[in-house]
């Protein structure tokens, strides 16, 4: 039923509205499966990254209202909305929202810096453990983590890139590998998750050694991934733009 859901909301995503969005992901596929089946309880549905919502009215009278909705018309679901800290509307729309069991958990003043440190470095520690590569060098070289704890300032999207990109890296190429990761070059005006990402790139595609070609095609399926391209669903495309088997391109990117 999801994916039917998906598939259907892939075809019409430019002409939905908030509520026709619901309808097709949510209410739709969850009815159709509730009619076949008794479904476990509860039913978590998460809602990711709410702050991208950069219109405080839309956000509050229309986005989670219609999210809402849908949860108060089924007794087995709850809704888990994540958000950054800032804008302050984030706060606002949920306190102004006329539904009493809302819950609000910050992480920064219910959980607190030590515990979220304390996470990231249990799941940077999980991740090279466990790494084709980095699970051959990391027994030795276990100052890693706290270098990339400590630089991720408790950003876990950073952290967890950062040990991803290194658990790939062999021995002889850890060393330089971390330093390009870590540089604190910055020409572009980046924010330190785009300085990261832009390091890896450059770590997987050195441009002063990489083909014209190979970076114009990394460019364009950069470009694809960007604009949700639905071609990019043809794995065969996927490598015709990369110029690299699939295996390759997706393990780098």
């Amino acid at each position: 039923h999801i994916v039917t859901a998906a598939s259907e909301y892939i075809r019409k995503r430019n002409t939905l509205t908030i509520e026709e969005v619901v309808h097709v992901l949510l209410t739709a596929p969850f009815e159709a499966a509730e009619s076949q089946h008794p479904l476990p309880r509860p039913i978590y549905v998460v809602v990711d990254a709410f702050d991208e919502c950069t219109d405080p009215e839309y956000l509050s009278k229309r986005f989670l209202e219609t999210f809402l909705y849908f949860a108060q018309n089924h007794s087995s679901v709850r809704l888990f909305c994540t958000s950054r800290p800032a804008p302050p509307y984030i706060g606002d729309a949920f306190n102004a929202c006329p539904v009493p069991a809302v819950y609000h958990l910050s992480l920064d003043k219910d959980v607190g810096q030590d515990e979220v440190t304390r996470d990231i470095r249990r799941a940077v520690h999980d991740i090279l453990t466990h790494g084709a590569q980095s699970s051959k060098w990391f027994p030795e070289r276990d100052d890693i983590l706290e270098t990339l704890v400590g630089r991720s300032e408790n950003l876990f999207v950073y952290a967890c890139t950062a040990a991803r990109f290194l658990s790939d890296q062999e021995d002889s190429f850890l060393d330089s590998s971390l330093a390009a990761l870590l540089s604190k070059e910055n020409p572009f005006g980046l924010d330190a998750l785009d300085t990261l990402y832009l390091n890896v790139l450059d770590t997987a595609f050195p441009r002063a050694t990489t083909p014209p070609a190979t970076v114009e095609a990394v460019r364009e399926l950069l470009a694809c991934l960007a604009l949700g391209e639905d071609m990019l669903r043809e794995p065969q495309t996927l490598e015709g733009l990369s110029i690299v088997s699939c295996q390759q391109s997706i393990s780098r990117l």
